[in-house]
């Protein structure tokens, strides 16, 4: 039950911190990933925590997975486009 909770909220249960996953099991952390993975909750600094977690504890399945997944750093954003639909009335939001 709290695996699942954990999945729902990652930034809540620490999964966004590579020192709290490092005391985590390597085989519950790759099920952590795939519960991230399936939830869509996957951003990039929880995919950084899981990353260095298989650095630093030379966990070698985790870091198959992640291998895999062949995870791309997404475009960042430009402060002038963004909210740009919205038109250039203050007002609108």
């Amino acid at each position: 039950m709290a695996l699942g909770s954990a999945a729902a909220h990652p930034l809540d249960a620490g999964l966004a911190d590579p020192t709290a996953l490092s005391l985590v099991s390597e085989d519950l952390l790759v099920r952590l990933l795939q519960l991230v993975l399936a939830s869509g909750r996957l951003t990039p600094r929880i995919a950084d925590a899981f990353s260095a977690a298989a650095e630093a504890n030379r966990h070698a399945q985790l870091r198959a997975f992640i291998q895999g997944l062949r995870l791309q750093r997404p475009p960042p954003v430009v402060p002038t486009t963004a909210r740009k639909w919205l038109g250039d009335a203050p007002g609108l939001y």
